[in-house]
């Protein structure tokens, strides 16, 4: 496997029969098991497929990078008063936007939210969750120009764990 997540050998022998001449029906009959010494027998994996397409997508994946989208959450000063309170509504698309801010906070956030997880036995993933929705709040904390992120910032993101959010920043005094 390489990093876009991919085994090449299967993608190489489903072009292979599609050169040939032969029906990539999917899910086919055509399964390549790789098995790799100390990770044991690993389960088979759908092919990304475009939306509404019935063929996968065998070509190169695109990578994402990290952006930091100005548009979205512009900070201002510190202590600023805003005239009019602004209603924002951010979602999964405003996180990926800013997925390459950083917050002086960050790092112990992520802490928290992995030894979180690891306490209560959840998934390696919940503390990614967890952190996209906590991103979302500093973004409005610094567009507002307060110190805190408060309840009503967490409410404005749509995304789940805001109670488990809310403890964390609490937690580090965020």
């Amino acid at each position: 496997m390489d990093g876009d997540g991919l085994c090449r050998p299967c993608v190489i022998a489903v072009r292979e029969e599609i050169r040939d001449g032969f029906d990539a029906v999917f899910p086919g009959s055509t399964q390549l098991h790789v098995f790799v010494l100390g990770l044991g027998r690993q389960g088979a994996r759908n092919l990304p497929r475009p939306r509404g397409s019935d063929a996968p997508y065998l070509g190169p994946c695109e990578v994402r990078h990290l952006v930091d989208d100005p548009k979205v959450c512009p900070a201002v000063m510190r202590g600023q008063l805003a005239l009019f309170p602004l209603r924002r509504r951010l979602d999964r698309s405003d996180a990926r936007r800013i997925s390459g801010r950083t917050w002086p906070e960050e790092e112990v956030l992520q802490a928290l939210a992995g030894q979180r997880a690891a306490s209560a036995g959840l998934s390696g993933t919940w503390p990614q969750m967890v952190l996209r929705l906590i991103r979302c709040a500093l973004a409005i904390r610094d567009a507002e120009g307060e110190v805190l992120v408060a309840e009503e910032m967490l409410d404005q993101v749509r995304l789940p764990l805001k109670a488990a959010a809310a403890e964390l920043l609490a937690q580090a005094g965020s």
